[in-house]
C-alpha cells in the first residue's frame, strides 16, 4: 500500500491517474466500515472490510464530487487500511473507498471527516467518551442518538473506554453487535475513534495467549494480540503528538490544547512473571514529561475508584487496585486534570482530589480534598487550577461504564465522589469540551438530559488575587481578604443567606442579609481559598475569594 501525500487538490489531480488491473469487481461490496483511525492534524486512516479479497483504492477530496485517488494498493485483501497525509489542520474532507477504478462506499456527504485542530492551538475541541457499549441493546443506541442530537456537530472524536463489545471480544461480535448494529454504522463513516481495551476486549486475547488460559497472566507486551488490536489502527511512534510507545497497546495524542493518553487496564499480570505495568508507567512517565499542553485526560478501562458494579475496596478487583496503587500517583505527579474509566456500569464524577492510593475509608478529606464544592461553572463555583503552580492541584476522576450496560443494584457510595448516578435501563455518555484555559465536563444521559457537569479553569493567574473577584453580579473584596471582607451584591434583595465554603463544602461562616452592602467578619477563619455563595428566592450567587490572615 502506498499512501499518498496531500498537497494542492490542482496538482494532486494533475499526476493522479487510476491504474486498473483488471480486476472483476462484479459483486464486491463492503461488510464492515469504512471507518476512521488514527486522525491527527494532517492525516487519517480510513479502513474497511469488503466480502471478497481485492486490491485498495481510497479517494479523497473537499467536495464528494471532487474526489481524487489518493491511495492505492495492489495486494488483494479483505480487510483494508489506507492512510491520507499532507492534509490541511481542521478541515474538512470526503472520501469514497473501492477496488480498481469502482467505489464501492463514499463519495457522499456522509463519508466525511475533519482534521485535528494544530496542537496548542486554543480553539474549541470535543471529545465524546463512553464504555461498556457494545452490548447490541437498545440502550447503545439511545445512547448514540443522545449524542447525535445534543452534541454530534461539534465533536472531533470518539473515545472508546473499553469493553466496546461483549461478550469475549471476537471479530464476529465487533461485526454484529457494533458495525452492523442498527445505528453505529452511519457514525462510523464521519468520526474517528481513539480506543482502549476492556476485559471483555481482552476475553479473545487471554484465550489464545495467556500463560494456561488464565486471565491476566504473563503475555509479554508484543504479544497481546487479536480481534480487538486487529480491527484498530493508532500512533504507536508519536505521529499524532506525546512519545512513541511502539505498541498499540497504549499510546498519546494531542487535541488542540489538550495531551490525551490511553492506558491499558488489561497488561495486568496476576502471576508476576510479567512487567507489563512497570513498563507502561516507565513510558508515562516520558510521555507526561514532555507535555506542553495546557490540559491533560488520561482514560483506561478499569477506574481506580467505583462503588457502581464493581467495588473497587473488593479483594477480586486488584487490576482495580493495580491502577490505583501503582499508575494513579504517577498521573497525579504531573497534575493529570481528568481521569476516564469505564468497566464499572454506572457513571459517577469525583471531587477535585489528590494523594487516595487506598480503599475507600481511608480517604482523608483534610490532605486529600483540593476543592469540594462540585465545579459547577454557572454556580460560580469552577475548579480553578494554576497553570503555573509546581505543586499538584488536584485530578477530576470520571467513570463512565453505562454506554449500553447498566447495574440495577449499586452503592454508589465512594466517599471520592461528587455526583453518582445508576440503576435499570441508566445509561449514558461523556462529552469533553475544552476551549482557552476551561475544560467543561458533562454526562449525557440517553433521555438527551444533562446529569451531571463540571467546569475546570486552569489559568496562570493565581485564582483569586484579582480585585475585585466578579462571579454572577457578587463582588468581594479586598481579595486576598485579612479580618473583613466587603460584600456587594449588584441586584436588590429583600432576604436571603451568605455563606463561606470551605474546600469540603463546609459553611465556615454564615450571615443574613437584607441589603447589597454587607461586610463579613473573618476573626477566626482560616488561611485559604473559599467560595463566596449567595442564597436568595431568586437563585444563587457566588465568587472565589481568599483568606490570608497576617502572618
Amino acid at each position: 500500500m502506498t499512501d499518498r501525500r496531500i498537497g494542492p487538490w490542482r496538482s494532486v489531480a494533475a499526476i493522479v491517474v487510476l491504474v486498473l488491473n483488471g480486476m472483476a469487481t462484479h459483486g464486491q461490496y463492503v461488510v464492515r466500515g469504512p471507518y476512521l483511525q488514527m486522525p491527527t492534524r494532517d492525516g487519517m486512516s480510513v479502513l474497511w472490510r469488503t466480502n471478497v479479497a481485492s486490491n485498495t483504492r481510497l479517494w479523497c477530496g473537499p467536495h464528494p464530487d471532487s474526489l481524487v485517488l489518493v491511495s492505492s494498493s495492489a495486494t488483494l485483501v479483505t480487510d483494508h487500511r489506507a492512510r491520507i497525509i499532507g492534509l490541511q489542520a481542521a478541515t474538512t474532507y470526503y472520501y469514497a473507498v473501492g477496488a480498481n477504478g469502482t467505489m464501492l462506499a463514499g463519495a457522499d456527504n456522509l463519508h466525511r471527516f475533519r482534521t485535528l485542530p494544530l496542537p496548542g492551538s486554543p480553539q474549541h475541541v470535543r471529545a465524546w467518551a463512553l464504555g461498556d457499549f457494545g452490548k447490541g441493546n437498545d440502550h447503545q443506541v439511545g445512547v448514540k442518538q443522545s449524542f447525535e442530537t445534543q452534541a454530534a456537530a461539534a465533536t472531533d472524536l470518539w473515545i472508546w473506554l473499553g469493553d466496546n463489545v461483549y461478550d469475549n471480544g471476537t471479530d464476529a461480535e465487533y461485526q454484529a453487535k457494533l458495525f452492523q448494529w442498527q445505528g453505529f454504522s452511519d457514525i462510523f463513516r464521519w468520526m474517528p475513534f481513539y480506543p482502549t481495551p476492556g476485559n471483555h476486549d481482552y476475553n479473545a486475547i487471554w484465550q489464545q495467549s495467556a500463560l494456561f488460559g488464565i486471565p491476566y497472566s504473563s503475555i509479554a507486551l508484543e504479544d497481546h494480540e487479536g480481534p480487538y488490536y486487529d480491527l484498530v489502527e493508532v500512533p504507536q511512534q508519536g505521529e499524532a503528538g506525546g512519545v512513541a510507545s511502539g505498541l498499540e497497546l497504549f499510546y498519546s495524542f494531542d487535541l488542540g490544547d489538550a495531551h490525551f493518553v490511553s492506558l491499558n487496564s488489561e497488561v495486568y499480570d496476576l502471576l508476576g512473571l510479567s512487567d507489563g505495568i512497570d513498563r507502561m508507567t516507565d513510558w508515562l512517565e516520558l510521555d507526561l514529561a514532555q507535555n506542553q499542553r495546557r490540559f491533560t485526560v488520561v482514560y483506561f478501562h478499569q477506574p481506580p475508584y467505583s462503588k457502581g458494579s464493581h467495588d473497587s475496596a473488593d479483594w477480586t478487583e486488584f487490576v482495580m487496585a493495580a491502577m490505583r496503587e501503582r499508575v494513579v500517583p504517577v498521573l497525579e505527579s504531573f497534575d493529570v486534570d481528568l481521569v476516564l474509566g469505564g468497566h464499572s456500569h454506572v457513571y459517577e464524577r469525583s471531587h477535585l482530589i489528590h494523594g487516595h492510593y487506598g480503599d475507600p475509608d481511608s480517604f482523608d478529606t483534610a490532605t486529600m480534598l483540593r476543592d469540594g464544592s462540585g465545579g459547577d461553572y454557572d454556580a460560580g463555583t469552577p475548579y480553578h487550577k494554576d497553570l503555573l503552580s509546581t505543586t499538584p492541584d488536584g485530578t477530576v476522576y470520571v467513570v463512565c461504564g453505562n454506554g449500553g450496560s447498566s447495574e440495577s443494584d449499586a452503592p454508589l457510595d465512594h466517599p471520592v465522589m461528587h455526583h453518582a448516578e445508576g440503576g435499570p435501563g441508566v445509561c449514558g455518555s461523556f462529552l469533553i469540551d475544552i476551549e482557552g484555559e476551561r475544560l467543561d465536563g458533562r454526562y449525557l444521559r440517553e433521555d438527551g438530559t444533562i446529569g451531571d457537569r463540571f467546569t475546570i479553569i486552569k489559568s496562570a493567574t493565581p485564582v483569586g488575587l484579582a480585585e475585585p473577584a466578579r462571579h454572577s453580579g457578587l463582588h468581594a473584596f479586598p481579595n486576598p481578604a485579612r479580618t473583613m471582607l466587603n460584600v456587594r451584591i449588584e441586584c436588590p434583595i429583600r432576604s436571603g443567606m451568605l455563606q463561606l465554603l470551605d474546600a469540603t463544602g463546609r459553611s465556615v461562616l454564615f450571615q443574613s442579609c437584607t441589603n447589597e452592602h454587607i461586610t463579613l467578619d473573618l476573626n477566626g477563619v482560616a488561611n485559604g481559598s473559599y467560595v463566596l455563595l449567595l442564597q436568595t428566592d431568586d437563585g444563587r450567587r457566588s465568587a472565589q475569594v481568599v483568606v490570608k490572615q497576617s502572618e
